[in-house]
């Protein structure tokens, strides 16, 4: 049988190299492929892992501009650079939506009452010219004066002078005389200067109401 055998393939060796040479030739066209004939496209999602590639294997050079995000990094790995320059203002925003309105505030207390019963007073004054003088004029009894002034009857001069004018109290003794702190002022006083040369009429008032 064994000669059999080895008559066989001695009688058929030519038909069996071809063969041999024929499926050589059909593995070799399969290992060796065109340059750049195998790309992302060729190569299902997952089917290459980091033990198929050697060490340094994947450098900068071979990756492509773009195709890693910060995602594809680990904690720590990418540096941070240097802030960049501000860019430019952006343009200006449509005007936003008018706002509801507000809630009305709480009314406020009640303002305490003015004064009643207001009452002026005057009092006339003559002063020869160039010459000047006081006046008092005193609230009515239960008043107090809140007010008051001193003034020319004919209007004034440029060189007339209020020498002074305000509230005085009880105790004052000169028409002049400040009141003093605490004091409720009952009267105005005022002193004037008469600019001109001939004799005039000035006067001084004072408002006074009830307490």
């Amino acid at each position: 049988m064994f000669n059999s055998f080895g008559r066989h393939v001695r009688q058929q060796f030519v038909g069996y190299l071809a063969l041999f040479v024929a499926l050589g030739g059909v593995s070799y066209a399969a290992v060796v492929l065109p340059r750049n004939s195998v790309g992302t496209a060729q190569i299902k999602s997952g089917a290459v892992r980091n033990s198929d590639l050697g060490r340094n294997a994947v450098t900068s050079g071979k990756v492509q501009d773009g195709s890693l995000l910060v995602r594809d990094f680990k904690r720590g790995q990418l540096v941070a650079g240097a802030p960049g320059p501000a860019g430019p203002g952006g343009a200006k925003g449509d005007t936003g939506v008018k706002g509801d309105a507000g809630v009305n505030g709480t009314n406020g207390t009640n303002g305490t009452n003015g004064a009643t019963n207001v009452t002026v007073v005057r009092g006339d004054l003559s002063l020869a010219g160039m010459s000047s003088g006081g006046l008092r004029v005193n609230c009515p009894a239960g008043k107090r004066v809140t007010g008051g002034g001193v003034g020319a009857a004919d209007g004034g001069i440029d060189n007339d002078r209020i020498i002074q004018s305000g509230p005085v109290g009880p105790l004052s003794v000169s028409p002049v005389q400040d009141t003093t702190t605490g004091t409720v002022p009952v009267s105005w006083a005022g002193r004037y200067f008469n600019g001109s040369a001939s004799m005039r009429t000035f006067y001084v008032w004072a408002i006074c109401s009830a307490p």
